[in-house]
């Protein structure tokens, strides 16, 4: 498939057709694909630092009104998320929001409407370092 590919490459001439590609897993890259040539750009985005992580675990918790994390919380989510993207991020914030809802919902009789509120459901710190830890 690579072959066949790199050959309508080569068979194109320049500024007919642009070729967009992406990938996080760069080193999977056949390095026929990389050479000079091939691609005339190639861009480069890395994991958010510490204090950009710590950022966007407050922005996909800003919603949390019982159990938003504190400054303290959020450094420490921030410092455990070393190499997380901001969508590894938004993922570990959902999943707390499923730990809860799960642990809220299957821990009364019946279920009622009200408790499935998100805003005003309680996320505690434990669904967050449990998910970290796995």
């Amino acid at each position: 498939m690579v072959t066949t590919f790199l050959g309508c490459m080569d068979s194109l001439r320049a500024g007919e057709v642009f070729v967009f590609g992406a990938t996080n897993l760069i080193e999977s890259i056949d390095p026929a694909m990389l050479r000079p040539g091939r691609f005339d750009k190639h861009l480069e985005f890395f994991p958010p630092s510490l204090e950009a992580r710590k950022q966007i675990v407050q922005i996909h918790t800003k919603k949390w009104k019982r159990s938003r994390p504190t400054d303290a919380g959020l450094a420490k989510i921030a410092e455990r998320t070393h190499g997380f993207t901001g969508a590894d991020l938004e993922l570990l914030a959902n999943q707390a929001v499923v730990a809860a809802l799960d642990r809220t919902v299957f821990s009364v009789d019946t279920i009622d409407d009200s408790l499935v509120d998100v805003e005003y459901m309680e996320v505690r710190t434990l669904p967050l370092k449990l998910l970290l830890a796995g």
